[in-house]
């Protein structure tokens, strides 16, 4: 680190350069800026304050099932409408995680109509939706979800295990059933690891680019798993090949794994509010009040990001006591953690780095082309936005964090 004994910038840049590539997540990303941990205990009394304009609830569904999580989750969503000092409009509603396992047919429909008289949906432009493993989609599901005004899947694409003989008919079949739904946006979560083939990938990749998608995500779900490095190094050359190949389609990311369509609203050629990359993917800067709902589940209240407690049996005994579950918050802080937090941000959703703030990473990085210089601001280049989460690890070091920030590190690999 820079002013430690034994600094050399030199090797610094080799070192920034020998790390294998890795998806920018907002675990690894955004996070650690939030280390000041706060616990808000079962029935204590956060303050609600700067809710925002507009609501986004987010419904975390375990892997193992959970006796009565209907009615558990009904319970809360009471005790929260009445922590609101006034209603606010709902512009999404996700059930995340695994809700084919957690939910059947009649549990998930009950479940939206009792919903629905606590949080009603505000417009037709909402968003319903949920995440499914591309083997729980069939025609019966995909007309439930259909009539029960869900308009969104993230939909998991299993691609750790791949051989170039793979072959993608039930991809192929799963789209013919979408294309039945139109009314249905799909969002594709591409799970990759060491063990992918290569050539599978770029099929499996160039396939999901033909269809009408509203984003293409790669995800390593190992990535924050201790590993052996020529696994890491490994899953870093097939992560730069599939950047390499969907920016070089033309679609835009956010961060290195977040890609959209040209003609997507997000595109940076689109009319666009500001962003903030969130893990919900980016979203509005400000305004919004996102409620995380169930256990282990995520949420922001300005302004601070938290997470409902990951105990079955500490959730189930706060809502048997007509009290809000316990939770952690993760705050963000002022001082040089905001400033890097922005300076992230900026990353992310602008591959675009301050040049005032940081002249001498800028220099480095314009010296290794992962930058070009342009006025007050330095635009990634492409070799730049594929080292982007190594750049953002040696921004967040060099802000001489303490050990404690490994504490907020949000583990994204919910049960599932």
């Amino acid at each position: 680190m820079p002013g430690e004994p034994g600094y050399d910038g030199i090797h610094h840049r080799q070192a920034l350069a020998a790390l294998p590539p890795a998806p920018s997540t907002f675990g690894t990303a955004v996070l650690p800026c939030y280390r000041d941990l706060q616990v808000i205990s079962s029935g204590g009394r956060d303050h609600w304050r700067a809710l925002g304009r507009e609501l986004a609830i987010n419904i975390h569904c375990p892997r193992d099932t959970v006796e009565d999580y209907v009615g558990l989750l009904c319970r809360e969503a009471g005790l929260l409408r009445a922590r609101l000092p006034e209603p606010l409009p709902v512009v999404s509603l996700w059930l995340r995680g695994s809700p084919s396992r957690q939910f059947s047919p009649e549990a998930v429909t009950e479940l939206i109509f009792r919903l629905n008289a606590q949080f009603p949906l505000c417009s037709a432009t909402a968003v319903r939706g949920l995440e499914l493993p591309a083997p729980a989609v069939n025609p019966e599901r995909l007309a439930l979800l259909s009539g029960l005004g869900f308009n969104r899947i993230a939909l998991r694409i299993d691609a750790t295990l791949g051989s170039d003989e793979r072959s993608l008919a039930r991809l192929h079949a799963t789209q013919r059933q979408l294309t039945d739904f139109a009314t249905l946006g799909v969002h594709y979560q591409v799970r990759f690891g060491s063990r992918s083939h290569p050539r599978y990938l770029s099929r499996l990749l160039a396939t999901l680019r033909q269809q009408p998608v509203t984003a293409i995500e790669l995800c390593d779900p190992d990535q924050e798993t201790p590993r052996p490095l020529a696994e890491r190094i490994e899953s870093g050359r097939l992560f730069e090949l599939a950047v390499t190949e969907m920016t070089a389609a033309g679609w835009a990311a956010f961060g290195n794994q977040f890609f959209v369509s040209a003609d997507s609203p997000l595109a940076p050629s689109g009319t666009r509010q500001a962003l903030h990359f969130t893990p919900w993917g980016p979203q509005p800067e400000a305004g919004r009040l996102s409620l995380g709902m169930g256990i282990g589940a995520f949420g922001y209240q300005h302004p601070c990001y938290y997470r409902t407690t990951t105990s079955e049996a500490d959730y189930r005994d706060a809502l048997h006591n007509r009290q809000l579950p316990e939770k952690t918050l993760y705050c963000l802080g002022g001082g040089d953690r905001a400033r890097v937090h922005h300076i992230v941000q900026t990353l992310l959703c602008g591959h675009r780095l301050p040049l005032t703030a940081v002249p001498a990473l800028g220099d480095t990085l314009n010296a290794e082309g992962l930058l070009i210089h342009c006025g007050a601001f330095g635009h990634l280049t492409r070799t730049g936005i594929i080292r982007l989460s190594a750049i953002i690890h040696h921004l967040q070091s060099q802000s001489c964090w303490g050990e404690d920030h490994a504490q907020s590190r949000f583990d994204e690999r919910h049960d599932r």
